[in-house]
């Protein structure tokens, strides 16, 4: 499906375009990355939830991902932690660079913005028709994932 919205380490590219999909392998990180809930006292209603779905994804193969996680790897590539945090412009032509590298890797595994201590993949187009997804269902559906990620962030859900 086309992206509505040029995500921090999307390439710059017209809406519409497929080249890039953000792929957060844990459904927590799906969710806080998906929903941006920050503040205070963070809170979503039960219609916002309503309005988005979990799916369930696979990449038919091993996934060759560059590792922006570990230890020492941003430095190797003479990056800092801005990549994950400045205006959007820096990350995209990161993930070009990475992207376009002789290698061809599908895609970066890094730390999400909203929550640096779990891991999040994004996959380059390259990929695409060797990954497989299936909907899960809406979000307010997700009652066992929901009430692990309510609790884990301390988002309090309104009716």
């Amino acid at each position: 499906s086309s992206l509505e919205k040029i995500g921090r380490i999307d390439s710059m590219r017209p809406t519409g375009s497929t080249e890039f999909c953000r792929w957060e392998p844990i459904r927590i990180v799906a969710f806080i990355e998906s929903f941006q809930i920050a503040g205070l006292n963070p809170a979503i209603t039960e219609s916002k939830l309503r309005e988005r779905s979990l799916s369930r994804s696979r990449l038919r193969r091993p996934a060759r991902l560059v590792n922006l996680a570990e230890s020492g790897a941003l430095t190797r590539i003479g990056a800092d932690a801005r990549i994950f945090t400045a205006p959007y412009t820096m990350p995209q032509r990161w993930s070009r660079a990475l992207q376009n590298h002789p290698e061809s890797p599908d895609g970066i595994l890094d730390r999400p913005r909203h929550d640096p201590a779990r891991l999040a993949a994004a996959l380059f187009d390259r990929v695409a028709e060797e990954v497989t997804a299936k909907t899960a269902g809406l979000w307010l559906d997700q009652k066992s994932v929901l009430a692990e990620v309510l609790e884990t962030y301390g988002i309090a859900l309104i009716s």
